[in-house]
């Protein structure tokens, strides 16, 4: 069959050298004429008479994968029976999935909001309870020692529950001029207090 390729010979789908005149199997790259079954695709478009979809063929290219959709679209014209029209969808692909991600990250986003706001609320009820029992006692009673460490591990989740807010919350940046000594001595002190 005659074929016409709707793809310039300049990508790496092609062999080098001139596509004109030339059979399908000297133009296509092996793994493509594979994996997208070109030379079944284009009898069956003969055969039918009917457009042939290959929706989704990966190969991989100069050492990087890659993903084409496949037309296979029959032809009456004289210089060819089938038009071949090969689609990269590689880069849409990567988008998508990039959509995804962000879309997932969205969603858990969202959750940490919404455990962080169901949290916070007993615990600053715990909280005022640990603070007023603390303070009912006398200080030399041994449980005001304990009651502080609760304190200390409320406030150590309070902390967490902030965290987790401020995950959930869209970054917004201010660009400002600032002293880069300042911002060492802070990085050098928050290193410090981490050990």
């Amino acid at each position: 069959s005659r074929v016409a390729t709707s793809t310039s010979p300049k990508t790496d789908v092609f062999r080098d050298g001139e596509a004109v005149g030339k059979a399908l199997e000297d133009v296509l790259v092996p793994e493509l004429m594979k994996h997208g079954r070109i030379v079944e695709n284009i009898a069956r478009a003969v055969t039918t008479k009917r457009e042939i979809i290959a929706p989704r063929v990966d190969v991989t290219l100069a050492g990087r994968a890659r993903t084409f959709r496949i037309a296979f679209i029959p032809l009456r014209h004289p210089t060819a029976d089938v038009l071949v029209q090969l689609e990269d969808l590689t880069e849409a692909l990567v988008a998508e999935e990039r959509a995804k991600a962000a879309e997932h990250l969205a969603r858990l986003g969202t959750m940490a909001a919404s455990v962080a706001h169901e949290i916070r609320n007993p615990l600053a009820g715990i909280s005022g309870t640990v603070q007023f029992v603390a303070a009912s006692l006398p200080p030399e009673d041994g449980r005001v020692e304990a009651l502080n460490e609760v304190k200390t591990q409320i406030a150590r989740l309070g902390t967490l529950v902030g965290d987790l807010l401020n995950f959930s919350r869209p970054l917004t940046v201010q660009c400002q001029p600032v002293d880069l000594t300042v911002v060492a001595h802070h990085a050098v002190v928050q290193a410090t207090a981490d050990r």
